[in-house]
């Protein structure tokens, strides 16, 4: 089970030490440093990047809905989820305005909670499917430049400018647009390099075999 790292910015003292009661009892959670104000929240976050925060709607200085804001800002990739913590329900509003996961109402109700935690895993869970989806199609796109040895250098292609490969007197002949590379791979190690791709691969006509009907 992956570990969650959280954050809390809460400035009542009972409010703060309730909610990291609550997830100190979660096996999968971290709690990372503490704050008590939206200052301290954007230092904080920006030196040790929790996955979610729970933030107080009114802080001292900079609000909660002010912090997330600058904590978006300064998101490189993906910003973490945000809980927002109030004794007024009102405020749920601005927490969801701002794409916020959810709101916890104090003080804490335990099956409430709960809920809300599901919904932090469903959302993380999500975050790293895709995180998963663009790090394969990353890897898929490095193979858009191939090295080719011909045994006297090394030949940068592109999948798309090869026509077709035959092999020819124990070597490979790549055939693209303006040459023909000769290379020791096999036709094999060349479909595995482009496998995904579109690549049909040629076969020499034997002596005797018939034309075949375009």
């Amino acid at each position: 089970m992956k570990t969650t790292h959280a954050m809390i910015a809460e400035d009542e003292q009972l409010a703060r030490e309730e909610l990291i009661y609550l997830l100190k009892q979660e096996s999968d959670v971290m709690i990372c440093p503490n704050a008590e104000t939206g200052e301290q929240l954007v230092d904080l976050y920006v030196e040790h990047e929790p996955d979610v925060i729970f933030l107080d709607v009114q802080m001292p200085g900079m609000t909660g809905v002010e912090a997330v804001k600058r904590i978006v800002q300064l998101s490189y990739i993906q910003p973490p989820l945000f809980i927002f913590t109030t004794a007024y329900d009102e405020y749920a509003v601005d927490a969801f305005e701002i794409a916020a996961v959810d709101y916890l109402l104090k003080p804490y109700n335990d099956a409430r909670f709960q809920k809300t935690m599901k919904r932090i895993r469903k959302q993380l869970e999500q975050t790293a499917l895709k995180k998963d989806k663009q790090l394969k199609s990353a890897d898929h796109s490095a193979t858009s430049k191939l090295l080719i040895d011909d045994g006297d250098r090394m030949v940068v292609l592109s999948p798309d400018s090869i026509f077709y490969a035959v092999p020819s007197n124990r070597l490979l002949e790549i055939h693209t647009k303006d040459e023909v590379i000769e290379s020791r791979m096999t036709l094999q190690e060349l479909e595995e390099k482009l496998q995904g791709l579109s690549f049909f691969p040629d076969t020499p006509k034997l002596p005797g075999q018939p034309e075949l009907c375009p």
